[in-house]
């Protein structure tokens, strides 16, 4: 392999799983941080926040939620190309996200055919720590939070934690 293509992999290491996972997971990071910016902004001053600005980061957060879901969802699915401890952590992530996916997405609890109510909706502004929150059932969920689980879950991964590219799944 080309020194340069093996540079390429080693600092882009899910290129060597999907190039599209790879395009995906960066477009995450950037719409992640957009998000915290956007969260940061809307408030205005200590107990005061600007409203539009915070639904612009909630309408993101609730894309973002939706597509770091289906990453993850694809990753676990084809669990056999990465390393046990990755695809345990893969797996792990995706369970943790799918319980706040649900309430936002199709608007009922998982694994309950019942209505989530408002628990899509942000249940905590903290003005201090310029964050939000959503509670769904006893878990409060921080947006700050699950972004940064995400980043550090995917920027963790090393080439060596690829074993196989993501059309050899289906072999």
């Amino acid at each position: 392999m080309d020194d340069s293509v093996a540079l390429t992999y080693e600092k882009h290491p899910l290129l060597a799983f999907s190039p599209l996972t790879h395009i995906q997971v960066t477009a995450l990071l950037t719409v992640g941080g957009e998000i915290q910016e956007l969260i940061s902004a809307s408030v205005t001053a200590p107990a005061t926040v600007d409203a539009t600005t915070l639904n612009q980061a909630y309408a993101r957060l609730w894309l973002w939620v939706l597509g770091a879901y289906e990453v993850l969802r694809t990753m676990s699915q084809a669990r056999d190309c990465f390393t046990e401890e990755l695809a345990a952590l893969v797996t792990s992530e995706k369970r943790y996200l799918a319980r706040l996916r649900m309430p936002l997405s199709k608007q009922e609890f998982a694994g309950a055919r019942e209505p989530s109510g408002l628990a899509g909706l942000l249940s905590g502004v903290d003005t201090i720590a310029k964050d939000v929150s959503f509670t769904v059932g006893d878990e409060v969920f921080s947006a700050q939070s699950v972004i940064a689980r995400f980043a550090s879950l995917v920027t963790a991964i090393k080439l060596s934690d690829i074993k196989a590219r993501h059309s050899d799944s289906y072999r």
